[in-house]
């Protein structure tokens, strides 16, 4: 490594996010030739905010820019007080102290003189023999100094364990002036408290600053992370020797020492571990969850028998049209007639079986009988495709309950939602979390109606909530089978079905909205996807190929 000492004249670059900089300093000995015409030297890095004025000593390297020629490139940079009158002057006026500019900079450095920076150290209160700094000012300078000062120490810190500027920041406004004791102390720490540090991450500042590969902590945080893990693959719990397993060969550990780091956490109810029947067979085994999905699960239970239990219902008494007067199947009419008299209910179904005409029926039976109720989707799109298809007010489950970060969700138990029955439409996308936030936003003699295709994809979010719901054949359930006249015609909507059955779909190329090209070679692919959307849809479906085509593409 090089060494660079001097004063720094300019910053011409700094990113807060990155903490990439771009600097201009005044050197100390060093070769003329790879200063600039005006004797500076340019340096670029990483580096925590510096100040001009300030006198630095940079770690690096020389090198050479083919448009901007010799750069000092800093990996580490250590902050030295600057030995000059002048150079305190700059350094004090910079910026650095909120409340003190190059005028009250020039003033103080001329009654203290090189003893400035001691003096702010030790005994501030002497400002006040300063002409126009009082007591008020003389506070704010005092706090200003020693914070400006504890701030650079953590960074400096952290910055010596390549965090970056941007967590760096966030790691000093979480833990403030304590942060490098509690780094120091556990780092994986980290991943759990800053956003945007996850285990990886803590576990590299981790072993950068010499904690063993077998300390509890390490061990500790990788059963959190296999289980926040397992989770993001949409799992709420992972059976305990499985746990095990996995974190020991991620970490690279024995299973006796991760057996024992998942004990301490059950201890501090970090994790909830659960004796859970199996599915196969009597017996049981022990599973671990993360203390939110055990929660949630625990509380739907609760919540779902309180509903069933209650003998209040809020459209008891409330009558108004029958099903009869809609044009219905013997099914569509048991599910709204289930909806209406049942506090849960659940309606199911493929495409083009007739679930948006059920839920419509279900709709005009509550507007007949006077009845409040509110429609939500989970996602943005869903919802405004309910309000399309209903032509009544629809919004997103999260707009709905209110949803304000970092306080959570304004409707609960506390404030629950004014409504007689609460519709929710693609009930395939909920979450365990997302399922439990609507219940304890329900009162227990609110109606609860979910709509969705049992056979889509599950949740995104942990959680198998549908279909969890439908196993537990404690609620009425509509399954529409009959594809209706009107969608007998998609071939879209037949070979959804057939997939369904466990039968090939129809690739003969025969109907008008199904249409399969197979091709070998990517650019052959690529040329036949132009043509057909340039020419093949606009001419066959009267499409504009622009505004109303959309192509998906997997990445993998």
């Amino acid at each position: 490594m090089d060494v660079l000492e001097g004063i720094v004249e300019r910053i011409t670059f700094y990113s807060a996010e990155t903490g990439y900089t771009v600097l201009r300093i005044k050197p100390q000995r060093v070769n003329q030739g790879l200063l600039g015409k005006d004797g500076l030297a340019t340096v670029v890095g990483t580096l925590p905010e510096i100040q001009p004025g300030e006198s630095v000593r940079l770690s690096g390297q020389w090198a050479s820019h083919k448009e901007y020629g010799s750069q000092f490139r800093a990996v580490s940079v250590e902050q030295i007080a600057p030995a000059t009158v002048e150079g305190l002057k700059r350094y004090l006026g910079s910026g650095l102290i909120k409340g003190v500019g190059p005028v009250t900079a020039r003033r103080i450095v001329e009654r203290f003189g090189l003893e400035t920076l001691a003096l702010l150290d030790t005994t501030p209160e002497r400002l006040l023999e300063v002409l126009g700094v009082g007591k008020h000012r003389t506070m704010l300078i005092s706090r200003a100094w020693v914070e400006q000062k504890q701030i650079k120490k953590v960074m400096l810190f952290l910055q010596s364990h390549r965090v970056n500027t941007t967590l760096a920041v966030r790691i000093y406004k979480m833990y403030g002036d304590a942060a490098i004791e509690q780094v120091q102390e556990n780092p994986y720490r980290l991943a759990q408290d800053i956003y945007g540090i996850g285990f990886k991450t803590a576990d590299q500042i981790a072993l950068r600053m010499g904690v063993p590969f077998t300390s509890p902590h390490r061990i500790a945080a990788g059963v959190i992370h296999a289980l926040n893990a397992l989770s993001e693959e949409g799992h709420t719990y992972a059976p305990r020797a499985e746990l095990v397993s996995k974190t020991a060969t991620l970490l690279e550990v024995s299973v006796e020492d991760c057996e024992q780091a998942l004990e301490t956490l059950r201890l501090s109810e970090q994790v909830r571990v659960e004796m859970l029947p199996q599915a196969s067979d009597e017996t049981e085994v022990e599973v671990v969850y993360l203390p939110a999905f055990w929660h949630s699960e625990r509380g739907i239970a609760g919540r779902l028998k309180a509903m069933l239990r209650s003998p209040q219902s809020r459209l008891a008494g409330k009558t108004g049209m029958t099903v009869a007067a809609h044009h219905l199947t013997e099914q569509q009419q048991n599910s709204v007639t289930a909806a209406l008299s049942s506090k849960i209910s659940i309606l199911t179904g493929g495409p083009g079986t007739g679930k948006t005409t059920t839920l419509k029926a279900v709709i005009d039976a509550l507007d007949a009988r006077a009845a409040t109720y509110a429609l939500a989707s989970p996602t943005g799109r869903a919802a405004k495709r309910l309000s399309e298809a209903t032509g009544k007010e629809s919004s997103t489950i999260h707009r709905l309950l209110g949803f304000k970060p970092p306080l959570g969700f304004v409707h609960d138990e506390a404030n629950p939602l004014d409504v007689d029955m609460l519709i929710i439409d693609e009930a395939s996308m909920l979450d365990l979390i997302l399922f439990y936030n609507i219940l304890k936003a329900l009162t227990p003699d609110t109606h609860l109606l979910l709509v969705g295709d049992v056979d889509q994809l599950p949740s995104v979010g942990a959680g198998d909530v549908l279909r969890d719901l439908i196993r537990s054949e404690q609620f009425p359930v509509t399954r529409l089978v009959s594809i209706f006249r009107q969608a007998e015609g998609s071939l879209i909507i037949q070979n959804a079905h057939r997939v369904n059955q466990g039968k090939m779909p129809d690739l003969t190329n025969s109907e008008q909205d199904f249409f399969l090209f197979s091709v070998e070679e990517p650019e052959a692919a690529a040329d036949l996807l132009v043509e057909v959307i340039q020419e093949r849809i606009p001419r066959r479906f009267d499409l504009d190929p622009i505004n109303d085509v959309q192509v998906l593409s997997p990445m993998h």
